[in-house]
């Protein structure tokens, strides 16, 4: 049985050595593409600009497009001026749900344990957070970490 199945997949792999690529010539009419090379038509156009000078003028529009947004940013929709100033400070002290080991089993923190990751690691950057940014992390109505100072 096995020596039959060999041999017939002997065969398949003669037969099928004979069936590769052929040109098999042409059939029908060859034309040549109608469309105009994308990437001539590109740089023929930034040619014509540079000799009218609209790619000076285009970039000297972009330049200062980018000045006046990079010094002025356009208003956020929604978000108006404060109209008193208030800070809150963060506080993120966690309890651990289960007990956390590492690879060889060593103990790094208990579960029932309170731990403050900022005692661990320093975190001396300032930052900025808005209403609307702390309501889109903890949703409208969960008990956010960050609370009045």
């Amino acid at each position: 049985m096995k020596r039959r199945l060999k041999l017939m997949g002997m065969m398949l792999l003669m037969l099928s050595a004979g069936s590769g690529a052929k040109d098999l010539g042409t059939w029908g009419n060859v034309f040549e593409p109608a469309e105009q090379d994308m990437l001539a038509f590109i740089q023929n156009r930034l040619k014509g600009m540079e000799q009218t000078g609209e790619l000076d003028r285009l970039r000297q529009e972009a330049t200062e497009r980018v000045k006046e947004h990079a010094v002025r940013p356009t208003p956020v929709e929604g978000l108006t001026k404060a109209k008193e100033y208030r800070s809150f400070a963060w506080d993120p002290t966690f309890t651990v749900k289960e007990t956390i080991t590492d690879m060889q089993g060593n103990v790094i923190a208990r579960k029932g344990d309170t731990v403050n990751p900022l005692d661990k690691v320093p975190f001396s950057q300032c930052s900025f957070l808005s209403t609307a940014m702390i309501g889109a992390v903890t949703g409208p109505d969960s008990s956010s970490p960050i609370r009045p100072a």
